[in-house]
């Protein structure tokens, strides 16, 4: 079989190739031309031209640089020998190996006879790239996308010291990726963007509620009453309903009705000021001597324990050794019941 390594100078063709020939090497004879000072065991193929009559069946023929050898010729042109015969080689036992930069530099003839194809390329930062065929990709620099074999290489360095690949070594000049420069700035672009519109988005659909106006403290402390009275105020004004407006919630009192509610208000509260029992049953009533509604026992335990009242003005000693509360009104007084224990 003929084996085609072909790529741009320094892409490791030529240690790919050494790579090689280290197992061929194991089993076979090689005939090499074309590798400089190489140490793995082989015979120098002085004339390549005349192969067919100097290398024996079995063996393996190494060629570099083969466009020297086999170059491509005009149409019309006798095909050499040295050419014609590849066509049997396979007869022989034989195998080539050889290398060149691109298949356009070598004869039609012998492209046409290559059953393996190996394309190197050094892309940079990128690294390097093996791209192999099973036959010649004649567009093998444009083509490599399709190759059917693609991976990543790297030159093995256990066979530097094992030939010489150049008299002279050139460190070759490797221009600045500015293409992947640009797609990484376009990226971080579209991220930023993408970024900015998500916040304004959610923003839009979570919206934050806004923080609670601080409240006075003297707000804490205002009566009820001006809320109530605010409120009344805002209500739209409705003329009232003759005919329910004067129906009373409850029986009995008639102040209840709805029509009297704008002028109904609470002005003083049912504390209770005294208890009297007469047997067994007990009443409380307040500075007016008005009856409250509270239960014979909770009366009971009233005029036994008389608990601290907050709401009841502390009584206070005037001149003549009265007692009077410090609003000087009666409600607050315990007036005593004649009769009552």
């Amino acid at each position: 079989m003929l084996t085609l390594i072909t790529g741009n100078p320094g892409t490791g063709k030529s240690a790919a190739l050494v790579s090689m020939l280290e197992e061929l090497g194991k089993e076979r004879q090689l005939y090499v031309n074309g590798i400089p000072e190489l140490l793995i065991p082989h015979i120098e193929l002085t004339e390549p031209e005349k192969w067919h009559e100097t290398v024996p069946d079995g063996s393996v023929i190494i060629i570099d640089e083969v466009q020297r050898i086999w170059r491509p010729s005009g149409p019309g042109q006798k095909i050499p020998e040295m050419i014609a015969l590849l066509e049997t080689h396979r007869h022989r036992g034989l195998d080539f190996y050889i290398i060149t930069q691109g298949p356009n530099l070598i004869h039609a003839n012998v492209r046409a006879l290559i059953g393996r194809h190996v394309h190197l390329r050094d892309l940079g930062i990128l690294g390097r790239w093996w791209y192999e065929w099973p036959e010649c990709a004649d567009n093998c620099r444009t083509g490599w996308k399709n190759a059917p074999i693609k991976k990543r290489y790297r030159l093995p360095k256990s066979v530097f010291g094992k030939y010489k690949s150049a008299s002279i070594h050139v460190k070759p000049v490797r221009s600045f990726p500015w293409m992947l420069v640009v797609m990484i700035a376009a990226l971080l672009t579209v991220f930023v963007m993408s970024w900015f519109a998500y916040r304004a988005i959610n923003a839009r659909l979570h919206p934050v509620a806004p923080e609670p106006l601080p409240v006075s403290p003297n707000a804490a402390t205002q009566p009820a009453r001006q809320d109530a009275v605010a409120a009344r105020a805002s209500a739209p004004v409705v003329a009232p309903d003759e005919r329910i407006a004067f129906i009373p919630r409850l029986s009995d009192r008639p102040w209840t009705a709805p029509a009297y509610d704008e002028i109904r208000r609470v002005v003083a509260m049912p504390l209770i000021t005294g208890a009297m029992c007469i047997n067994d049953h007990c009443v409380c009533f307040n500075g007016s001597r008005r009856l409250l509604d509270v239960s014979s026992v909770a009366c009971d335990e009233w005029r036994i324990q008389r608990p601290f009242n907050p709401y009841d003005a502390e009584p206070v000693l005037v001149d003549g050794g009265g007692v009077s509360d410090r609003t000087g009104s009666n409600e607050g007084q315990s007036v005593p019941v004649p009769g009552a224990t």
